[in-house]
């Protein structure tokens, strides 16, 4: 038998193969020569598949990591590494897109090489180009109305608690003041100046989507948010009509992308101590001035021993004995060094259908002052899920609680704990043998059980208890159906769930508890609150390009509800056998049934219709408008539903051809806008009328009789919506290719119809009635400037400034009659302290101007040993006087200083405030600096009509009265001891509140590649920062930053308030 070769037989058998299927199939042969020819084509050309190898860099030269690598029109794709490497298979004559957020895309064509290296360039125009807006997001560069972008990155840099305190300076436009300064507590946050005179001007907050209503900054950690933007003027915040009128934060917390598993934790640890503490008196000093005020008293207090055989008490010792004598300054007493740590873990995951976010933040804040703290706690979840291609569902979860404990700092009209911080007893009669035991270390029966306004500072910190615990869950659930490419349907729905509990007990070592000379004796409150809101939100948007023509439209129906309910008793007279059980005895008392309330309070409802269209021509000519219409419950029936349109028009002029040519702008955009907004912040009971049994008893026929009387506040039914109108100008200009741009903006802000709590006439029975009368105006300019100064490889200087005019001018008030502000700060300081009148601006300080100090020769033949003394003729007076008094100047000219001699002497407001950030990177080191200003304002230091008043002699003061006149020191204008004027407000203590503040520091270094390969770790961060290091200004109280008055009418108040705080942070980050 033949046996024939392996391949030679395999030959033929395949031959036999082929000519079986012909026969079979009856193929062509021709045409399978075809087929087979077409064939090979293809495996030649998927010979040439090629594996393409490089390296993408930025426009300095350094690596870019996650750069999206792909194979033009296929799903081929790969990303760059850490070090900017990519590797593709990919095929001969195929082309490469290179793409990266904020940089212009590339898109290279495979040849013959097999590497092929790129850079990137920044692209200006489109850069951070997706902002966040009312019920929707648009591109940066097709932005028409006055927007504003937090940069994120630089305010986590701060160390500090809520995003509101590293705020302040970062936004042209936005004003922050620092509030009480208390652990816990949030800045005031004003938008363009103040509206409305009586009402809340905080702005409305929309957190993912939905309205906040109470927002608090600690319900959400800064770490959790992925952009912030500021809505300032009508044209974008008229679609959020009745809550627009003081513009909108628009709060986006983080979301998951599509990609690995990304698990991110960061540690920091706090110390923070008072920025500065005030001067006053040591013990000779002290002494010294008790003598001069009450020579009996002090002589008896620190210079007498009592005899117990004569029973009388005898001067063993002179001031001289004290020249050397410790004090207590109660301030290092009660103020400590305390320290603050965080802990934030965030995991992220995301694929093609499901993406996921999660993220849990602990906080433990240790107060400057004894004995108190804030504690808090985050968690959030926010969820996405793709149904179908079609239909995606978003789920979000939110829960906050937060814990604060410590006491009142600013207190009542009669007791502030700050006061006696500063003016309690700082010392002790040296000549007498307490043994062991320091009398400066308790109450003091001679003094504190006899005196309401005066308590051991030290013993209220220990004694007084006051705790605030607040939850709020949040959760939001949303469908978004994609009907065509161009219309999406969606729909959403907000459950927001606050309750907040506050309890106080007065124990017998506290001075609202005591019960020798008693106000209520052991006494103790618990205040329950329950805040309910829900928010429907259903939109539909259509969007369309035809050729060089862009349409979106949006159309959407609202709805809001809101109840507030509380639960509120005090007890009074708690015996002292119960004390020991503190808050949980309280029901051993007497209910104090004057205030006690049970239900619900508060409710009202929106319901709104809202609309927008934006049309864009080949990118150069931009058009939005909005046309919203609410109908708020506030209002009475008949005027319940208000419209509020914007418009806003914007031109891209560096896209026209003779721009371009000029090879000048990388950005020139001019942009206007104008539009109405609302607002309904009134109290639901402005427009009904009730009675009320409060202070309503009777006695009739021997016994006391519960009665009904109206209120003090007037109900008027025909109240309708404050309207604000707005204009506003800008444009945006960019230069050297992107590296400098530069933002102005000018605006004109109306409100009229403004809701006025005013007087009543005498014949309606009420002190004040609601009505809608008046108009204020602001107007201002903002400019922003950033800059890149260097960019090399391996070093670069970013500047980011920004500066903000505004004046306010009110334009009308009701019959044209003014309106005094009364700060209660003090019960012995509540006069009409600030003035609103027309063709003024907001803010007047309203009161006396100093004149110094009576002198000798202000006296007709003056005789030191006199009881009483004349002044010459011209000389004005307001009592019996003599030199060293309080002198003020008489502006009518009739010889006496009356109410009528008061004016205007000072203004709260700045005349304009801003921010200046650098940023220097050298290798993996970067050094941020945050300069904060504030320039024109007035501060009205009331703590000085307290801490130099000079008329206890047992009260500490401060170190400036030792500059007080006295025959000896006659060349001063502090007045002399017992000599001080009116107890009300004058030029004296109005001082200049201008700073500049070094406000944040941060260093940080990120560790190099070999290091994070070593860990096993995708980023490694280490860093130091730094709060509020130094501040420059003139002003003598703890800081200009104070306005413990929240109110538009009267700003910059300073009473008691919590001291700023100097922090120093070290801190982690890493991410796997």
């Amino acid at each position: 038998m033949l046996i024939l070769p392996y391949n030679l037989n395999k030959k033929i058998m395949m031959k036999h193969h082929i000519n079986s299927f012909f026969k079979k199939t009856k193929i062509d042969k021709s045409l399978f020569l075809f087929l087979f020819f077409v064939l090979m084509s293809t495996l030649n050309t998927q010979a040439q598949t090629k594996i393409i190898t490089g390296i993408v860099k930025d426009e300095i030269g350094s690596p870019l990591p996650g750069v999206s690598v792909s194979e033009t029109g296929t799903l081929n794709g790969v990303s760059t590494d850490f070090d900017g490497k990519y590797s593709i298979n990919t095929k001969v004559g195929s082309t490469l897109t290179f793409g990266y957020l904020g940089y212009k895309s590339i898109v290279k064509t495979v040849g013959k090489e097999n590497i092929i290296n790129v850079t990137l360039n920044p692209d200006i125009e489109n850069l951070d180009e997706i902002v966040v807006i009312g019920y929707g997001s648009v591109q940066k560069k097709d932005l028409t109305g006055s927007v504003a972008i937090v940069n994120m990155e630089k305010l986590t840099e701060a160390p500090v608690v809520s995003f509101d305190k590293a705020l302040a300076g970062r936004v042209a436009g936005v004003q922050v003041s620092g509030g009480s300064g208390e652990p816990g507590t949030g800045g005031d946050i004003v938008i363009r100046g103040g509206n409305t005179i009586n009402g809340d001007n905080s702005p409305l907050y929309v957190l993912d989507g939905f309205i906040v209503e109470n927002f608090n900054p600690n319900l959400i950690d800064p770490s959790d948010i992925e952009s912030m933007s500021v809505l300032k003027d009508a044209s974008a915040t008229a679609i959020y009509g009745v809550r627009g009128a003081n513009g909108v934060i628009i709060i986006t917390t983080k979301r998951a992308k599509v990609g690995v598993t990304k698990v991110t934790y960061e540690a920091r640890l706090d110390f923070k101590e008072v920025a500065k503490k005030l001067e006053v008196l040591g013990a000779y000093d002290f002494l010294e001035l008790a003598l001069d005020i009450n020579e009996a008293s002090a002589t008896s207090r620190y210079l007498s021993v009592f005899d117990p055989v004569t029973l009388v008490s005898n001067q063993v010792g002179t001031l001289e004995d004290y020249r050397n004598e410790p004090s207590k300054n109660w301030q290092d007493e009660g103020f400590r060094a305390a320290f603050t740590q965080s802990h934030k873990i965030n995991i992220s995951s995301g694929g093609e259908k499901t993406r996921f976010n999660a993220s849990l933040n602990t906080l433990q804040d240790e107060g400057s002052l004894l004995n108190t703290n804030f504690d808090r706690i985050n968690g959030r979840i926010n969820l996405n899920h793709k149904l179908t291609d079609n239909l995606e569902a978003r789920i979000d979860v939110l829960y906050s609680k937060y814990q604060r404990n410590g006491i009142d700092t600013q207190g009542n009209s009669a007791y502030s704990f700050m006061r006696n911080l500063i003016t309690y007893n700082p010392i002790a009669n040296k000549f007498i043998d307490f043994g062991d035991r320091n009398p400066l270390d308790g109450i003091s029966d001679e003094f504190d059980l006899i005196n309401i306004v005066s308590w051991h500072p030290i013993v209220s910190l220990n004694n007084e208890y006051r705790r605030i615990d607040n939850d709020q869950f949040i959760a939001n659930l949303g469908l978004k159906y994609n009907v065509t490419p161009n219309i999406t349907l969606e729909s959403k729905v907000s459950f927001n769930n606050q309750f907040r509990k506050l309890e106080l007990f007065n124990n017998s070592k506290t001075v609202y508890g005591r019960i020798v000379n008693k106000i209520d004796g052991i006494n103790g409150s618990i205040d329950h609150r329950r805040w309910n809101n829900i928010n429907n939100i259903n939109t539909i948007t259509y969007k369309k390009r035809i050729n060089k023509h862009s349409f979106d439209g949006l159309l959407g129906v609202t709805l809001n509800t809101r109840q507030q309910y509380r639960t509120y008793a005090r007890y009074i007279d708690i015996p002292q056998y119960l004390e020991d059980l503190g808050i949980n005895g309280i029901d051993g008392g007497t209910i104090d049934g004057a205030d006690d309330v049970n239900g619900l309070i508060d409710e009202s409802k929106v319901f709104s219709l809202l609309g927008r269209f934006n049309y864009n021509y080949d990118g150069k000519y931009l058009f939005t408008a909005s046309l919203r219409r609410d109908a708020s419950s506030i209002f009475p029936a008949n005027n319940r539903v208000g419209y509020f349109p914007s418009a806003a028009v914007s031109w891209n002029a560096h896209k026209e051809s003779f721009i371009k040519d000029m090879n000048f702008f990388s950005q020139l955009k001019f942009k206007a806008g104008y539009g109405q907004t609302g607002n309904d912040r009134i109290p639901r009971t402005a427009r009904f009328n009730f009675l009320t049994d409060q202070d309503a008893s009777y006695f009739f026929n021997g016994q006391t009789v519960q009665g009904q009387i109206p209120p003090s506040l007037g109900a008027n039914p025909n109240l309708f919506w404050e309207v604000t109108e707005q204009l506003n100008l800008g444009v945006d200009v960019g230069l050297f290719d992107g590296r400098m741009s530069l933002a102005i903006e000018a605006y004109q802000k109306d409100t009229k119809d403004l809701l006025i709590n005013a007087d009543a006439a005498p014949s309606q029975t009420v002190t004040n009635v609601y009505l809608n009368t008046g108009h204020v105006r602001n107007r201002g300019l903002e400019i922003t400037l950033s800059s890149t100064n260097i960019n090399t490889k391996d070093f670069s200087w970013t500047s980011d400034f920004n500066i903000s005019f505004n004046r306010n001018t009110v334009e009308s008030l009701p019959e044209g009659k003014p309106i005094f502000g009364k700060p209660n700060y003090y019960q012995r300081l509540s006069t009409n302290q600030f003035l609103v009148e027309e063709g003024q601006p907001l803010g007047n300080m309203y009161g006396y101007i100093s004149d110094g100090v009576y002198q000798i020769s202000d006296f007709e033949n003056y005789d030191a040993t006199a009881t009483t003394h004349t002044l010459l003729q011209g000389q004005p007076s307001y009592r019996s006087h003599q030199p060293g008094d309080e002198k003020y100047k008489d502006l009518n000219g009739d010889g006496q200083i009356t109410a009528a001699d008061k004016t205007i002497i000072g203004n709260g407001l700045p005349a304009h405030f801003g921010g200046f950030t650098n940023t220097f990177r050298y290798k993996n080191f970067e050094l941020s600096t945050f300069l904060q200003w504030s320039y024109g304002n007035d501060v009205l230091n009331a703590n000085r009509l307290v801490f130099e008043n000079m008329s206890v002699s047992n009260q500490n003061q401060l170190a400036t009265t030792l500059n007080r006149w006295t025959p000896e020191n006659q060349n001063t204008t502090m007045h002399r001891a017992l000599g001080q004027g009116f107890e009300d407000i004058s030029s004296r203590i109005v001082e200049d509140g201008s700073y500049l503040r070094l406000k944040t520091v941060n260093f940080s270094y990120n560790f190099s590649k070999e290091i994070l390969e070593k860990f096993r770790v995708n980023n490694l961060k280490v860093f130091f920062a730094a709060q509020n290091l130094l501040t420059f200004t003139s002003y003598s109280g703890f800081d200009p930053d104070v306005s413990v008055v929240n109110s538009l009418i009267m700003p910059g108040v300073d009473y008691s308030a919590y001291p700023i705080h100097k922090i120093m942070s070290l801190g982690i980050n890493v991410s796997f």
